[in-house]
Formats: C-alpha cells, sequence, structure tokens
C-alpha cells in the first residue's frame, strides 16, 4: 500500500520507508485533523491517513472522513487533497445538521 506524507502545504508526498512514514505521522498528530465534530452522537472525522488503497484513480486518497452515526451505521469518504476534504468534511458536517444521513445501509 503506498505511503504518503505531507509537505508544508499540506500536500501528500510519497514514501518509499515505512519507518520514514512511521515517524512522520507519529510526530504529526495536530497535523493530521482535517475537522472533527460530533453532532447530536453523530461523530465526523475527516483526517490525513496517509495510506492510499489503490482504486484505479490518478491521485492517491489519502484523506478520509468516518461517519459514525447513533444508530449502528457508519460511512466514509477518502480524498486527494486537504481542500477536497475539508471540503467533503464541510458538506457532511451541514448534512448531519440538516438531520440528512449519508451513509449506506447499518453494518452487521
Amino acid at each position: 500500500m503506498p505511503m504518503y506524507v505531507m509537505d508544508e502545504q499540506r500536500r501528500p508526498v510519497k514514501v518509499e520507508d515505512p519507518t520514514e512514514w512511521a515517524d512522520w505521522m507519529g510526530t504529526h498528530d495536530a497535523a493530521i485533523i482535517v475537522g472533527h465534530v460530533v453532532i447530536q452522537g453523530v461523530l465526523v472525522s475527516t483526517i490525513f491517513t496517509g495510506a492510499d488503497i489503490p482504486q484505479h484513480e490518478a491521485a492517491p486518497k489519502v484523506f478520509e472522513t468516518l461517519v459514525r452515526y447513533t444508530n449502528d451505521m457508519q460511512d466514509q469518504e477518502r480524498y486527494s487533497s486537504w481542500e477536497e476534504a475539508k471540503a467533503g468534511h464541510d458538506r457532511i458536517v451541514a448534512a448531519v445538521l440538516a438531520g440528512i444521513t449519508i451513509g449506506r445501509e447499518p453494518r452487521c
């Protein structure tokens, strides 16, 4: 699985050494958080994961929003850039505030 860190402009930079990746991730806790909020028991958390799960897309998807609803439903979205992740986080927060569930069917 391809691994990434972020540069000073919050752009993903690919790294080959797992130790370098782990060291960077371990020392940048606050830097990886794009957004984190709990609204009436619904968690919306968007972070830089630093790991890409290749899906035949041109740009690596190294940011992720995780949504956990109070009824055990959850959903996630992945993004390629900080800007996309922030926009996705804000859109999901707005949907939660409006009472819209963006998730899939409950997981068993």
